[in-house]
């Protein structure tokens, strides 16, 4: 049987600490990358967003075009037409030509009321670019200002890690060997990586079952090391709060 310290086994608790704070720090700096990818995408939405208005509109521009080109071939067959009415040799003929005077008239007219529809609607995608053009340069500046804090976040991490690093070199120098070696394994076998676990209340918090009485007991003497029987972690005691406590 291991015998222990109250120092040892704070030493232990800080050691704890300092795998829990690196687990954390590392799976952080590790996610960093995504992060930062997901911001970008973001911003790559709202850039998408603003092209696909833009190819709209240059649709609608082009669309515009091709009616005027329309038009201006009715209106030369419209000129034409009328021209040809003085040379009309019989009735047949001029009311050939009035008729098609008249259909190539009525399809300008149908053409310039497409134009006009085709110009609202264009005039309202310029409006939503200028919107959209407004709202991706508010969403860069926001990501970029989110971008310098992760870095910097990621910066303080990285340092803290040294410092985690250098810190638990210490206490692993500062507790014996077999103490540490034990501790190393139990945390392999943790999923979640937690190898001491306080007792308070007769409870593991570990694993939050009741610890045996005697176990307990033997627990708040700190002389030997003592396993949770159901999880198997190294157990320290917490003294319980009464109800004089300040």
């Amino acid at each position: 049987m291991l015998k222990i310290t109250r120092e040892q086994i704070g030493r232990l608790i800080k050691l704890q600490q300092i795998e829990t704070d690196k687990k954390r720090i590392k799976a952080t700096l590790e996610n960093l990358p995504d992060q930062l990818a997901e911001l970008d995408t973001g911003l790559d939405r709202a850039e998408k967003a603003v092209n696909n208005k833009k190819t709209l509109l240059k649709d609608y521009e082009q669309k515009y075009r091709s009616y005027e080109s329309d038009t201006e071939i009715n209106r030369t067959k419209i000129k034409k037409s009328e021209e040809k009415l003085g040379f009309a040799k019989n009735n047949k003929e001029y009311q050939s030509s009035l008729k098609e005077i008249h259909e190539l008239k009525n399809k300008n007219s149908k053409i310039e009321d497409d134009m006009i529809e085709c110009l609202d609607r264009a005039e309202e995608i310029e409006r939503d670019i200028k919107s959209r053009k407004e709202d991706y340069n508010k969403i860069g500046k926001k990501i970029n200002i989110e971008k310098n804090i992760i870095k910097n976040q990621a910066k303080n991490d990285e340092h803290k890690l040294l410092e985690l690093h250098a810190e638990r070199a210490n206490i692993i120098e500062s507790v014996q060997k077999d103490l540490i070696e034990k501790f190393f394994i139990i945390q392999k076998k943790q999923t979640n990586g937690i190898a001491i676990a306080k007792a308070k209340n007769s409870i593991c918090y570990g694993c939050n079952m009741n610890i045996p009485p005697q176990m307990y007991n033997d627990l708040q003497r700190c002389d030997s090391l003592k396993f949770c029987p159901f999880c198997d972690r190294i157990l320290y005691w917490e003294q319980e709060k009464t109800d004089n406590a300040v």
